[in-house]
């Protein structure tokens, strides 16, 4: 479901309380979950950035007496470093998803899981990495040499793509890539499947 009011030409400013355009956005969350509600049991955002309203749209729910359940992304990462003991982990991303002590979407991590502060530089350098992406496409022969120097130029065994557009990028790596929207997608497929924890089988 695609809600321009949400989707469209917004930025990170709007996801701050108080800013001029989170109202408008908070609402056009609270619609689509309305529409969203009356045709599914579950629903997601495809966005990392947007979970910075995982809260306020858990809070909506609960308000509204709304059914339909809210599968988070950052749940699902959580819930991917709890079972394969993750204890570290670098997050890649927007200038506001790579501020894991205060704006990130994924700061509540930090409580069960290190997550080491990039530089400026380092997160100045990612957010280029999206934009050119966004602008480029991730087959553009300079887009892939600037991510691909981005993604070597820090030291890490886990690396969270934190930015939709990041796992379409081909790299070279040893680092492990953890593809949040691809946990996600499995964690929303075992629950239609009846899993109630979320978690598929071994053998799928």
């Amino acid at each position: 479901m695609n809600i321009p009011k949400v989707g469209g030409p917004h930025g990170a400013w709007d996801l701050i309380k108080g800013s001029e355009g989170y109202d408008s956005l908070l609402n056009g969350l609270k619609e689509a979950t309305r529409s969203i509600a009356t045709v599914s049991d579950y629903f997601c955002i495809a966005c990392n950035t947007l979970h910075k309203n995982q809260s306020e749209i858990e809070k909506f729910l609960a308000e509204e007496k709304i059914d339909c359940k809210f599968v988070s992304i950052v749940d699902s990462v959580s819930q991917h470093c709890e079972k394969n003991k993750i204890t570290s982990l670098v997050v890649m991303g927007s200038k506001m998803t790579t501020d894991v002590k205060e704006t990130s979407p994924y700061a509540p991590l930090s409580e069960s899981v290190e997550l080491p502060v990039l530089s400026e530089e380092l997160r100045d350098r990612q957010q280029k990495a999206l934009e050119m992406i966004k602008a480029k496409g991730a087959e553009n022969k300079e887009v892939q040499e600037y991510f691909q120097a981005t993604l070597d130029s820090f030291d890490a065994t886990n690396v969270l793509l934190g930015c939709t557009e990041f796992p379409l990028m081909k790299v070279k790596t040893e680092k492990v890539l953890i593809d949040p929207t691809q946990l996600l997608a499995d964690r929303l497929l075992a629950l239609s499947w009846g899993y109630s924890d979320g978690n598929l089988p071994e053998n799928c």
